[in-house]
This record gives structure tokens, C-alpha cells and sequence, in this order.
């Protein structure tokens, strides 16, 4: 099939692209890790650090390795110093955020809670320095391993848990669906790099309650669930402190929102984690087909249909993909975020190789276009230079701080870049 993600050019315009996101990235090595990166390329130093970005940013080190980029190697270890150091928490688990300066070194920042999101990116940080070669890789992630088993992972639900209070003590009652979707994903690369079963298992439980809520809700995906993983409806209350688990910290030390979390409400659903759904389900089914195990019928019928849905709430007149719709499939917050386009590439790419796979050339076909379409609007729109990923657009298809300041995240455009679905 002549589609747009097998275009030679294509592939050596995103591989020249990778390599400036990471040149822009490195930018972000501070004392402790990697730190809050502005869009000028400056750190924000007075900002506490934040364990998800600097597994984010540590991941993308990894994938720079891998392709052979000079430095890498050492950016890496740069990442897992902080996380396997002054993140890890001495009985167990990892903050969710430092204070880099006191008089005593680094200190966890008082009431910050930490997230399963945060803990995937951890693990897929950890997987990508162990396949890179680094012996601290593989003890980074037995450890994470380890804790999941220990805290995060539910065996009554299949699912996992959002939230803990600092100390393990009390689990939060907030359930995400974006973070079981990171968790998924996490989980794949996790048995990738050990080989123990259970963990594609977990998965493969993940992926099979997100196709039933998909089915049951009309093949949208709301982000917020109740502890017993019931869609919480519009109107309800969230407690403060678990929505923003995990979130990026302010200057003054205050919580903003991270990953859009401010954003969504009960009721809405997120078009880009259905996108995130449809990849995820497309990789688990390549796993199985590589091990001899016929992916289960539901699935490409589910991916499908959860794709087609997404495309058709999220592609907003005049281009770009909403952040979330209401219930009447009405846009609820019209910001154009980046990490919803790097899902819609990396969505359609997966699926269409899947289709092809499968002798359905027709949604190949379609496809392949809504990918070019993704490519013209991305490379017109969220890049402000090589390798300089604009986070967010509003409405009007300007630049956007309501939630990202900065451009502290690469790994959703590295991943994007550098095709790794396939």
C-alpha cells in the first residue's frame, strides 16, 4: 500500500525532526534530572521537579540512544540517577515532586501525591534504559516492578489504582482512565524487556475493560471513574488533592494543572484517549499475533470503531483535535493539545498497518489519509522550528499557556517521530 508512513522522505524528514527534539530537550539537564523546560529553551530553576517529567525526559534519552545519537548514553544516566536517587522514596515508591534547594539537599515537596501515570512513565523510562544497555535500567525497573505489585495494581479490578497519599496509607478514590491506558502501555514494554507473562497479561486485562466501557458509552472514553471503575457522571465532585495527583508544580510551589488534568470534568470524554485506546490495542494484538495467539475478535471491530469515533468528535472545523467533548458530543474544551495529534498519528499508523494486514484495504485507505491530514496540520501548526513542539493551541489556532507554559514534554512527539507502534 502507498501510504503516507511509508514515505522514505517522510521518514527522513521525522528522524532529522527527532533528532532536533532531542538537541532541544538535553536543554532540560539540571542539578536534579531534568527541569520544568520553557519554550525559549531556558529551566525553569525555581519550579520544583517533577517525577513525571523527568521519566518523560529520561525515556526520550533512551530512544536517542538506541538510534545511535552522541550523548545520549549519558543523558540517560543523567535520568536514572534522579530517579533510582533523590525521587525514590527510602521506604519504598517515588515522590511525586522535589524541592531541589534546601539546606539539606533535596527534599519531597510537602502534600504532593504520586500518580500511576508518573509511575508508568517510570517504567516505560526504566525499559527504555535497560534495552539501551544500562544495568541501572533493569534494577530501576525491577524496583518499579516491584512496587506495582505491592500498591498499584488492583487483582479484584484487572486495573490499576490512580493515587496513594504520601506514605502508602490510604488509596485515593479517583480512578483514570488515561493513566490505565500509560499503565497498559508500560506493561507492554515491561514484559518486552523481562519476559514475565503476568505483565502482558495486565494488559491484556486493561485493554479488555476499556473496549467494554468503549462499547457501552457509544465508542467514546471518559477519563474519570469511581473507585469500582464506574464513569462518574457530569456534575459530580472531584477531591481536590487526587485530581492533582501527580500534576507539574508552580514556581511558588503551588499545583497547576499537568497533562490537561484541570481541564476535564465528569462526563466529558477525551477524544485522544481514544486515539491512545485504538495504538494500544493495535500493539497488543501484534504482540499476540507474534506469539502464536490469535488476538481476540473483538478487538480490530473495537479499534475501529473507537477510532472512527474519535475522529469524528476530535477533528474540529478549521483543523486540529479538540481536548474533550460532552456528553451530546458537543466540544467541551477547544484547545488543540500536541500529545492528542502525536496519539492521532500514532493511532492511524498502527491501525492502517493492521487493516492492511487484514485485507481491509478501505479503512487502510481512509487511514492513510487522515495520517497525511495529521502530518500537514501538525508540521503547520505545532511546530514552532525543528525539533520545538508547540504543547498547546487555542481555539483560534494561537499559542496557548492556559495549561503549558513550556515545552517541558518530548517523548510524545519522540514516540510519534520516530514510529515506534509498528
Amino acid at each position: 500500500m502507498n501510504a503516507p508512513w511509508n514515505d522514505a522522505a517522510l521518514a527522513g524528514a521525522f528522524g532529522q525532526d527527532f533528532d532536533a527534539l532531542v538537541a532541544f530537550a538535553s536543554r532540560a539537564k539540571a542539578p536534579i534530572g531534568y527541569g520544568f523546560l520553557r519554550a525559549d529553551g531556558s529551566v525553569d530553576v525555581g519550579r520544583p521537579a517533577s517525577l513525571w517529567i523527568n521519566a518523560r525526559m529520561t525515556a526520550t534519552f533512551a530512544l536517542a540512544q538506541e538510534r545511535g545519537t552522541e550523548g545520549a548514553a549519558h543523558l540517560v544516566q543523567h535520568g536514572l540517577e534522579a530517579l533510582s536517587g533523590p525521587f525514590a522514596r527510602p521506604g519504598g515508591g517515588w515522590y511525586g515532586a522535589l524541592v531541589p534547594a534546601t539546606e539539606s539537599g533535596p527534599a519531597p515537596l510537602p502534600g504532593a501525591r504520586t500518580d500511576q501515570g508518573s509511575l508508568a512513565a517510570l517504567i516505560v523510562a526504566a525499559c527504555g534504559a535497560a534495552s539501551a544497555g544500562h544495568d541501572r535500567g533493569r534494577e530501576l525497573l525491577a524496583r518499579a516492578l516491584a512496587d506495582q505489585e505491592a500498591h498499584w495494581w488492583d487483582p479484584g479490578s484487572g486495573m490499576p489504582r490512580h493515587s496513594w497519599d504520601p506514605g502508602y496509607s490510604r488509596p485515593g478514590a479517583l480512578r483514570r482512565l488515561g493513566d490505565a491506558l500509560s499503565t497498559a502501555d508500560a506493561y507492554m514494554s515491561a514484559w518486552r524487556v523481562c519476559g514475565d507473562r503476568a505483565w502482558l497479561d495486565r494488559a491484556r486485562s486493561i485493554m479488555r475493560f476499556t473496549g467494554e466501557a468503549a462499547a457501552r458509552s457509544g465508542w467514546v472514553l471518559p477519563d474519570l471513574f469511581d473507585a469500582h471503575w464506574r464513569p462518574l457522571p457530569s456534575g459530580a465532585a472531584l477531591d481536590a488533592d487526587e485530581a492533582r495527583a501527580g500534576s507539574l508544580v508552580a514556581s511558588d510551589g503551588g499545583a497547576v494543572a499537568v497533562r490537561t488534568w484541570d481541564l476535564v470534568v465528569p462526563g466529558d470524554s477525551l477524544p485522544g484517549l481514544g486515539l491512545r485506546a485504538v495504538r494500544l490495542i493495535a500493539r497488543l494484538a501484534r504482540i499476540l499475533d507474534g506469539l502464536g495467539e490469535p488476538p481476540s475478535p473483538w478487538m480490530y471491530d473495537t479499534a475501529v470503531a473507537v477510532y472512527d469515533r474519535s475522529q469524528s468528535d476530535g477533528w474540529a472545523q478549521g483543523g486540529g483535535f479538540l481536548l474533550s467533548v460532552d456528553g451530546a458530543g458537543r466540544p467541551s474544551v477547544e484547545s488543540r493539545m500536541w500529545w492528542v495529534a502525536c496519539e492521532a498519528l500514532r493511532a492511524a499508523h498502527g491501525l492502517g498497518q493492521w487493516a492492511s494486514s487484514c485485507g481491509d484495504g478501505a479503512t487502510a485507505a481512509r487511514l492513510a489519509t487522515d495520517y497525511a491530514r495529521t502530518v500537514a496540520w501538525t508540521d503547520e501548526r505545532l511546530r514552532a522550528g525543528q525539533g520545538r513542539w508547540i504543547h498547546e493551541l487555542a481555539p483560534d489556532g494561537s499559542v496557548s499557556t492556559r495549561v503549558w507554559e513550556g515545552r517541558p514534554d518530548a517523548y510524545a512527539a519522540a514516540a510519534a517521530l520516530l514510529r515506534l507502534d509498528v
